[in-house]
């Protein structure tokens, strides 16, 4: 890990970020269109050379622009069993998971692509869900899957590029 990008000046990773020596950097999004604020992102990539963008807690959608600059390269986590709760976040997707009434649930790890969750699947790791499950403990036991998931992505990943 290279480099740790927020546009929250007191976003966890930031810190998280510094304590383990880990260069992290906040960019102002404010009054910055959409492919101005993606840009300036782009910019600290290349100059970072870095191979691969994990979009970790990153509530924005990225630009056509950027996702067509890093195609393959730019790695999501969502907290349902995709294509299931497509388009949701946090909170909102393990209520409609209770809701549905589904057994089972999960992440996925998926490239970006211009889509709101529609990327190429690379890894989904699954848990039940239990009758007693609120939308809070089932986030818990998906965030527990989802940097197994991140980690198994992108070993995946490496592995084919060699």
């Amino acid at each position: 890990i290279v480099l740790a990008i927020s546009n929250k000046p007191d976003a966890y990773i930031l810190t998280r970020a510094k304590e383990h020596g880990i260069e992290s950097r906040f960019i102002d999004a404010k009054n910055k269109t959409r492919e101005e604020f993606d840009t300036e992102v782009m910019m600290m990539l290349e100059e970072k050379k870095v191979d691969l963008v994990l979009l970790i807690g990153y509530m924005r959608f990225i630009s056509p622009l950027f996702v067509e600059k890093w195609r393959n390269k730019v790695m999501n986590v969502h907290p349902s069993l995709l294509p299931a709760f497509a388009g949701g976040m946090d909170l909102d997707v393990h209520e409609q998971v209770i809701e549905s009434g589904v057994k089972e649930t999960g992440c996925t790890v998926h490239f970006v692509d211009e889509g709101a969750d529609t990327g190429p699947i690379i890894v989904q790791k699954k848990c039940t869900v239990e009758p007693s499950d609120t939308p809070l403990t089932l986030k818990q036991k998906v965030q527990q899957l989802e940097g197994v998931a991140f980690i198994e992505a992108i070993e995946k990943v490496i592995s084919q590029k060699s």
